[in-house]
């Protein structure tokens, strides 16, 4: 199971969440009673980071909630991962909704908007942007969320 692990936290590098979802799966399956936590964690980020691509924030920020549950007892570091940094995920998508409302509400566009908050959210957490293009990652991401806010 060390190979898959392996091959999860690739495809999450990557950005390529349901490939890491199905991975990191089969090793939270196999895993000893006292890691299934960590590892059932790691499913809930990529499911979270793959639901925030298909424009789903609220799905998104759900799964955040659970990594964060899951992932807790393992901080600050954990078979190599920076769990303290992956519950930070859960403020970063707060916040990207927060600010989306706010932009709505103010009768922004949810382009302007997204490109807007895009920018600024990417800066502010640049180490918790997901890989590969996070300006335009969360651009979408605050549409998506633009669209379902009150």
């Amino acid at each position: 199971m060390a190979d898959a692990y392996k091959t999860g936290l690739e495809h999450i590098r990557a950005a390529r969440y349901f490939e890491a979802h199905e991975e990191l799966e089969l090793v939270w399956r196999a895993a000893r009673p006292e890691e299934r936590d960590f590892y059932q964690g790691l499913v809930h980020v990529a499911v979270a980071w793959y639901q925030a691509g298909r424009g789903r924030p609220v799905a998104c920020g759900r799964q955040l909630e659970k990594a964060a549950r899951r992932l807790g007892p393992y901080e600050p570091r954990h078979r190599g991962v920076d769990v303290a940094t992956v519950r930070r995920y859960r403020t970063y998508f707060s916040m990207v909704q927060t600010r989306t409302a706010a932009a709505k509400k103010a009768g922004t566009s949810a382009e302007a908007a997204g490109a807007a908050l895009g920018d600024q959210i990417a800066k502010e957490f640049a180490d918790l942007a997901p890989a590969n293009g996070a300006a335009g990652r969360v651009n979408a991401a605050v549409q998506a969320a633009y669209r379902e806010a009150p």
